[in-house]
C-alpha cells in the first residue's frame, strides 16, 4: 500500500525540481565576464484608457478588452424564455411543436426529433407555458386530428418577436 503514494511523490518530487529555479541566466553570465550591467529605469507615460469618472464608456463595436464591453441594462442572462401556448382546433387529435422545419411546395418537412411538445389535444383545445431556448426563433403547431379522413393542421409561430402568449383558433 506504501508502493502508490511512494510512487506519486517520487513523481511530484520529479515534477517540481524539473520545473523549478528559473530566473536569468545572464547574471552568472555576467559574472564569468566581469562585467555588470545597469538596467535603466522605465519611464511610464499616463494612460488614457478609462474614461473620465462623469463620462460613460464608450459603446463602439471595436472593444478590445472585456472592461470595454458595455453591456444593456435590460440583458439578465436568461437562456430561456417562458411562452403560453392557447390553441382551440374544435377537433380532439395528438399536437407536436417542434423547431426544425422547412416548408416545401405544398406541405412541410419537419425535424419530429426537435419537438418540445407531444400532447393530445382534448375537446378540442390545448393550453400549455413551456419553457423554450432562447436560441429557437420559430416553431411550427402539427395536430394530427383522429379522423383519419382530415389533414394535419399546421401552424407556424415566430418566437423571436419577444412575444409570451401564442393563441390559434
Amino acid at each position: 500500500m506504501k508502493t502508490p503514494s511512494f510512487l506519486f511523490m517520487s513523481i511530484v518530487l520529479a515534477v517540481t525540481t524539473a520545473c523549478g529555479g528559473g530566473g536569468g541566466g545572464s547574471s552568472d553570465n555576467a559574472a564569468a565576464t566581469g562585467t555588470t550591467s545597469t538596467p535603466t529605469p522605465a519611464t511610464q507615460t499616463p494612460s488614457n484608457d478609462t474614461p473620465p469618472p462623469n463620462e460613460p464608456p464608450s459603446t463602439s463595436a471595436d472593444a478590445e478588452t472585456t472592461k470595454d464591453l458595455v453591456i444593456d441594462a435590460s440583458f439578465d442572462m436568461q437562456s430561456s424564455r417562458e411562452i403560453t401556448l392557447d390553441f382551440d382546433l374544435g377537433a380532439d387529435g395528438f399536437l407536436s411543436v417542434c423547431s426544425n422545419f422547412q416548408r416545401t411546395s405544398d406541405d412541410y418537412d419537419i425535424d419530429f426529433g426537435s419537438c418540445v411538445i407531444r400532447a393530445p389535444v382534448t375537446q378540442g383545445s390545448y393550453q400549455n407555458t413551456l419553457s423554450i431556448s432562447n436560441a429557437i426563433e420559430d416553431l411550427i403547431a402539427v395536430v394530427y386530428q383522429f379522423d383519419e379522413t382530415a389533414e394535419p393542421l399546421y401552424q407556424e409561430f415566430n418566437v423571436a418577436d419577444g412575444g409570451n402568449r401564442y393563441t390559434w383558433k
